[in-house]
């Protein structure tokens, strides 16, 4: 699970340049290590305030993600936006107080 402050994500066209300039083999690397890890587990333990949003034309992830991730996530929102620019206008609407620092679960027991 990624929880990255606005500061720190890279604009989509920064992100688009990177993967262009990644070398293959390093690139095949980072996309195993992203896209075939199964964390839905991970999900019911999620115990923050949750905004799922999503994108209706994501190439990446179709609407049943989204919705999986949200009946999962206990308490969680849903958030959909008919494209990429509606969807970032949310996440700004939404401030600083939608980023939350990670902690794994059992962090507080183990501290």
């Amino acid at each position: 699970m990624l929880c990255w402050p606005p500061i720190v994500v890279p604009t989509g066209r920064e992100l688009t340049d990177s993967f262009c300039r990644a070398d293959p083999a390093i690139a095949a690397v980072f996309a195993r290590t992203t896209f075939l890890p199964d964390n839905r587990a991970d999900l019911t333990g999620v115990n923050l305030p949750t905004l799922v949003v999503e994108c209706a034309h994501d190439v990446i992830a179709p609407r049943e993600v989204g919705a999986y991730v949200h009946a999962h996530i206990h308490g969680s929102q849903l958030s959909r936006h008919p494209g990429p620019g509606a969807t970032v206008a949310a996440v700004r609407r939404r401030g600083p107080r939608m980023w939350l620092p990670c902690r794994p679960r059992g962090a507080d027991a183990a501290a």
